[in-house]
């Protein structure tokens, strides 16, 4: 989810980046402002993706947390055997 986010967010960016551009060649204020307005509008969409990938990350984050948390320790390996008793073998 958060790579397509990621491209939603750079989409909107683009749009607002043409907005601006059309704002600045406008030449009737009222269109300067429809353009200003929109690629407000786009930026605020592209910052709210940004917010969303954001939180799904922590989500993402408290997830692993909390099943690292619950995960059983790993067990303590026990030497192999020996084949002949220590105890009783002369030095």
């Amino acid at each position: 989810m958060t790579q397509k986010n990621q491209i939603k967010a750079d989409e909107y960016r683009e749009r607002a980046l043409v907005a601006s551009t059309l704002a600045e060649a406008a030449v009737l204020a009222a269109v300067r402002e429809m353009h200003l307005r929109a690629a407000a509008s786009w930026t605020d969409l592209a910052e709210r993706q940004d917010l969303a990938i954001a939180n799904a990350e922590l989500r993402l984050t408290a997830s692993r947390a909390a099943l690292l948390a619950k995960a059983p320790a790993a067990p303590v390996a026990e030497p192999p055997p020996h084949d002949f008793d220590i105890s009783t073998e002369p030095c």
